[in-house]
Formats: C-alpha cells, sequence, structure tokens
C-alpha cells in the first residue's frame, strides 16, 4: 500500500493541482492505481485495456480542472 501511495503522490506532482483539485487529483490517482477499478472495468464493464486507460486518464483529467 505504502507503494501505490508514494506512486500516486509522485505521479499528482505532474498535474500541478492545487487546493480542493490536488485532492480530488489524490482520490482519483488512488482510484486509477487499485487492481479492483481495473477489474471491474474491464471484467464486468466490458471495456477492453484501451478503452480502460482512456476512462482512467479522462477521469482524472476531469477532477484535476
Amino acid at each position: 500500500m505504502e507503494y501505490l501511495e508514494t506512486v500516486r503522490d509522485v505521479l499528482a506532482v505532474g498535474w500541478g493541482a492545487r487546493g480542493k483539485r490536488h485532492e480530488r487529483l489524490i482520490v482519483a490517482l488512488g482510484h486509477a492505481l487499485e487492481l479492483q477499478s481495473w477489474i471491474l472495468l474491464t471484467e464486468r464493464q466490458g471495456l477492453d485495456d484501451e478503452q480502460a486507460v482512456d476512462f482512467m486518464v479522462r477521469m482524472v483529467r476531469c477532477v484535476s480542472t
């Protein structure tokens, strides 16, 4: 868990978000790094890998603006 938190925090730096945007970004990145999120998108929602990546990137962009 600590490793994923470190990865999440490093990724967040690149977005340059502050305040509430940063808080939402941390949550979105944490969600995007969770294996269960990918299983839900691919196995249960029927997205292929490319679609799942696109979805996660769009989600993170949405909350960071």
